[in-house]
Parts: C-alpha cells; structure tokens; sequence
C-alpha cells in the first residue's frame, strides 16, 4: 500500500507526506499558526477506509491515507459540520485537539469544557455526543487516549473516562477514576 513507510509533516501552513521514496507530496493547507498541532488515525483496518486527521487549533481536515501520491490531496477536506457547544445555539465548537478512541474521533474544545465524540467509525460529531468533566467544573484542556481510556485534563483536575460499550453513552467516568491535578499548560502532556 501507498502509505507503508509515509511520513506526513507540517510545515508552515501546509501538510506533506513523505512517501518510502523520498518525494514530498502537498496534501492540503491548514491554518497557519504557532500552535502544536495533533494528529490522528481512525482505527480501521481494510484497504480503502484509513483516514488521518489533523487539528490545527481552529479546524479539524480529513484526508485518506491509503490514497496514492497523485490523488492524496483530493482527498483532503476541512470538518465543517462541528456541533454547538453548552447549548448555544450559535457559538461553534472550537476543535484544539483530537485524538482517536474505540472507532471515534475525539475533540478538545477551545472555548468550552466540554469535549466531543465522533459516531462510530466516522468524522460527523452530533451535539448530543459530548461529555464534561466530572470532579469540577474547571475547563478542559486536553483529552488524550491511553490505555483504552479517555484521560481528560482540566487545568486543576482529571477525569478518567472508560469505554463502556454502549453506542449512545460510550464513555464514563468512575468518582474513583478523578484526581487533583490538571494541567495548566496543555503542551505540558
């Protein structure tokens, strides 16, 4: 496949990959900005339907990975259908970080201390499919996968949030699985 051995970089405003053979290929731009940046992968396994996703700290793009060199950048396209956010009706989730979790495309929000979760095995976010942070009410900085676990950190706390099987409610956070420390700095993780 194209993507065996691939490299995918950024570098200023634009995302390359890299391919076994030493070409650099433009795939898309992004928004330029002097932010970290985050990337992940969905977890599927066949041949055509491997997507990777990047944050830029304002938008969320998809792109296929297992496209060919000449019809990558075709594939790249901005996520515009975010949700709402503490049920506005008007203000936008800002995505300032993803990660990927059980088939699902998880979102940190900028401007909220909520953060998103995908359908399964898809980039559509619906505004039910959200979760807050349970120990306190303090904004949510970062929401990493680790260990088959959601670790949601706040600037004073931490939730650890389970999958828990369900379709409509698939994560959970245990009053035991909390803890004082968040981080203030979100690249500190």
């Amino acid at each position: 496949p194209d993507n065996v051995g691939v490299i995918y970089t950024v570098f200023g405003d634009t995302l390359y990959r890299y391919n076994r053979y030493g070409a650099v290929i433009k795939i898309g731009n992004i928004q330029n900005n002097i932010k970290n940046i985050s990337f992940a992968e969905n977890q599927d396994q066949s041949l055509t339907n491997n997507i990777g996703y990047i944050c830029d700290n304002a938008k969320i793009y998809q792109w296929n990975l297992r496209a060919s060199d000449d019809a990558v950048a075709a594939s790249f396209r901005e996520i515009t259908m975010l949700p709402f956010v503490n049920g506005s009706t008007n203000e936008y989730a800002i995505p300032s970080y993803i990660t990927y979790s059980n088939y699902r495309l998880v979102m940190t929000c900028a401007n909220s201390n909520q953060w998103y979760y995908s359908e399964i095995n898809s980039s559509e976010f619906k505004q039910i499919n959200f979760e807050t942070t349970e120990r306190s009410p303090d904004k949510t900085q970062r929401v990493i996968a680790f260990a088959n676990n959601l670790w949601a950190f706040s600037t004073y706390t931490y939730d650890i949030f389970s999958y828990t099987g369900s379709a409509t409610d698939p994560y959970d956070s245990a009053p035991s699985a909390t803890g004082k420390i968040g981080i203030r700095s979100v690249d500190s993780l």
